[in-house]
């Protein structure tokens, strides 16, 4: 019995770096190493797992159970010692790889062939284990918007009126502390609006009543039991929202450089132990357009959205991105529902659609008007369009009260025309239940 590793990526980089240490790495089976995980998680984080070699009876489901921890833990199981020179921190497995081999400059072309291209995880605002922030006054909607980011990306739902893709549905984790008597009535107002029932997302979306604290370690909810509590639970998580950074940074001065670069240290290791991006929800300054506080974060962050609302019109708009272009400012409203609130993205139309998107919409509801219950994929082969058109069409047809959807075999959701009055029913959400 010895240990074996398996990692999900680079499985060239792996033999070279770690056969001459004497670890052993079984070759690939008929069916190759990546169906013993799932091909999802293998393209987005660089996963391991570490266990007895055994390829008896049950093996293979043995092999597909994998440990999601940090890069530091992988390398002391396996007896690797590495410096740790204070706030310099290895972040990726490729840094730890060129250290274990003592390598760290490379060829230009053997660095691009060693080092993937971005992985945006929603598009143009948070990459794989990025941080992003979204600030602004008080009662700007806020909250509001990073619970409809989360159900959105739990869905795999294009976000905002300029629909930006979202990859992959992630998993999320939603820490607050704030308006906890409201945040079931939000959650719920925001599912009835996509007409998804709470059980859909139930292994999908978490949410924590309490934030991890980012500056005095002696607190409950320090950054290492935060860390710990979530990897005890087993659940993957992909993005991680803190609203906002003012309660999670008890006892540190907001305007200090070197308090924030304490704050920025943990947060640093939360993405590092959890392999997640984070967002941080924060306020405006007294004055300006600027985020309150020292600008030690702003510098470090990949994404800067600022959010305001004037006359019930709220805008989103791109102050920093890192990897992009900048999106376009991005209109919404706050539209009132169960004496709560949801984001509505399509408050402002423009006065002349384009004609050829009017003519695709028409192409799906006609497909649609050709069954009883059609599905997204269906509607892909009829119309020649993609998943991410024909998911925004549907949206747009609902809005009109032409389309309505119904639960499906193994829980898939469908799609029908509304023909008659016993149809129009069905546009009522059932009273959804939270917890």
């Amino acid at each position: 019995m010895y240990p074996s590793l398996y990692l999900w990526n680079k499985l060239e980089q792996v033999l070279e770096t770690f056969q001459p240490r004497g670890i052993s790495l079984p070759a690939p089976d008929s069916n190759g190493w990546i169906n013993c995980f799932s091909p999802l998680r293998a393209e987005k984080k660089p996963s391991f797992s570490i266990k007895p070699d055994y390829d008896g009876p049950g093996g293979f489901m043995d092999h597909a159970t994998h440990q999601r921890g940090s890069l530091w833990d992988l390398c002391k199981l396996l007896g690797i010692d590495i410096p740790n020179s204070g706030e310099s921190l290895l972040e990726s497995w490729e840094d730890i790889s060129s250290t274990i081999s003592g390598r760290r400059i490379w060829s230009c072309s053997e660095y691009l062939s060693r080092y993937s291209e971005k992985n945006w995880m929603i598009q143009k605002i948070v990459g794989h284990r990025d941080l992003a922030m979204i600030y602004g006054s008080p009662a700007s909607g806020k909250s509001f918007l990073a619970i409809d980011l989360l159900i959105s990306s739990s869905l795999s739902f294009p976000w905002t009126s300029q629909e930006l893709f979202i990859e992959d549905s992630l998993n999320s984790l939603y820490c607050t502390e704030e308006g906890l008597s409201a945040l079931p009535n939000r959650i719920n107002t925001s599912l009835q609006h996509y007409r998804v029932m709470p059980d859909r997302i139930s292994d999908k979306f978490l949410i924590s009543t309490y934030v991890p604290q980012l500056f005095d370690q002696s607190l409950p909810g320090n950054v290492n039991a935060f860390i710990k509590e979530v990897k005890d639970l087993g659940f993957s998580i992909d993005l991680l929202v803190i609203d906002t950074l003012s309660s999670a940074i008890m006892g540190a001065n907001e305007n200090s450089s070197q308090d924030m670069r304490r704050v920025l240290y943990n947060i640093k290791k939360i993405q590092n132990e959890l392999l997640c991006s984070i967002i941080l929800i924060h306020h405006k300054g007294k004055s300006g357009n600027e985020e309150r506080g020292s600008s030690v974060i702003k510098g470090d962050v990949d994404c800067l959205i600022e959010v305001s609302l004037e006359k019930g019109i709220g805008k989103m708009r791109c102050r920093k991105i890192k990897d992009a272009s900048p999106f376009p400012d991005i209109s919404f409203s706050l539209s009132t529902m169960n004496d709560s609130c949801y984001v509505n993205w399509s408050v402002v139309k423009p006065e002349k659609e384009d004609k050829r998107r009017n003519k695709s919409r028409e192409m799906v509801f006609s497909a649609i008007c050709k069954f009883p219950r059609v599905s997204v994929r269906k509607l892909e082969e009829i119309t020649g369009f993609s998943r991410t058109q024909v998911v925004r069409h549907i949206k747009k047809l609902e809005e009109e009260l032409l389309v309505f959807s119904s639960e499906g075999p193994r829980r898939s959701i469908l799609y029908s025309a509304i023909d008659t009055i016993d149809s129009i029913k069905n546009l009522k959400p059932k009273p959804a239940t939270f917890g």
